[in-house]
């Protein structure tokens, strides 16, 4: 996720390269506490309850303000991110991304999870030239290798 975002950050002029990068390596660190991991990978409840950006947001938060002299504007845009990376309320997100590198955060981290939606297909329905309908995806995934053309 973080080579797609920097990699969509270096075609954009005027980006904090630095942020984008905190940002995309960040954005999902409440999943840290969001799951157990005793016995088999399930939600905490803590997770159930809140979920990954509020708990991520919190992390982030509490970390920030143990570093005296933290900058104010980047706690700020950092907090931001963490809110704002799914992008859409429907999607959970607190808030929608306000400023570049949080917009390309969000659509980085969806890009990301999509690709992997398509590679989950294509070794889930090895030889086949269509996937079945995927809900996550809303859509049918047409699978045939390059190597078919």
């Amino acid at each position: 996720m973080a080579e797609i975002a920097g990699q969509i950050g270096s075609c954009v002029r005027d980006l904090d390269q630095d942020l984008l990068l905190t940002g995309a390596l960040l954005h999902d660190i409440g999943k840290a506490q969001e799951y157990s991991y005793v016995g088999k990978i399930d939600y905490t409840n803590d997770g159930r309850l809140l979920g990954h950006i509020v708990m991520g947001y919190q992390m982030l938060d509490e970390q920030m303000s143990q570093i005296v002299g933290f900058p104010a504007e980047l706690r700020l845009r950092l907090l931001h991110i963490i809110l704002s990376h799914h992008g859409q309320y429907e999607f959970q997100s607190p808030k929608r991304p306000k400023f570049a590198e949080a917009l390309i955060i969000h659509h980085a981290d969806m890009l990301e999870a999509d690709l992997w939606k398509f590679k989950d297909a294509k070794e889930k329905f090895p030889g086949q030239d269509w996937s079945p309908f995927l809900p996550s995806l809303e859509r049918y995934l047409y699978l045939k290798d390059k190597e078919g053309l």
